[in-house]
């Protein structure tokens, strides 16, 4: 597999996926980057709220779904098992650089945005 991108002069590119991509994707990163990393996400106000129940300055999070979370509504999460959304502490648990990838790509806003694109409210019922 590989993917394709745009260079200089527009011409284009393919890149294969290679072994030491996967790896590096596995990764366990530092906790002091880790906690660089959600400081950095945190600073958005709205990730600076639990995605589901607006509780001020969540610790955890959905890394499935990209969202910010407090301890209550991470239960439930964790209560939908990991095939629906897989939490963990943002400050406790080790994260891989593939995990972080998913929390930097995604966060509360988007997913918002999304959930409204698509006629959903809140509360989401995570497992329909």
């Amino acid at each position: 597999h590989g993917f394709e991108f745009w260079g200089i002069n527009n011409k284009k590119f393919r890149r294969r996926h290679t072994k030491s991509d996967s790896f590096a994707m596995q990764a366990t990163i530092s906790d002091e980057e880790r906690d660089a990393i959600f400081e950095k996400l945190r600073a958005l106000p709205e990730n600076n709220k639990c995605f589901d129940c607006d509780k001020k300055n969540p610790k955890w999070a959905s890394v499935t779904l990209g969202l910010f979370l407090c301890y209550d509504c991470c239960g439930k999460h964790r209560e939908y098992g990991v095939k629906f959304s897989f939490a963990k502490s943002m400050t406790l648990d080790s994260w891989t650089r593939r995990y972080i990838t998913f929390m930097e790509l995604g966060g509360n806003a988007k997913a918002n945005e999304f959930y409204k694109k698509n006629g959903l409210k809140r509360p989401i019922d995570y497992k329909s």
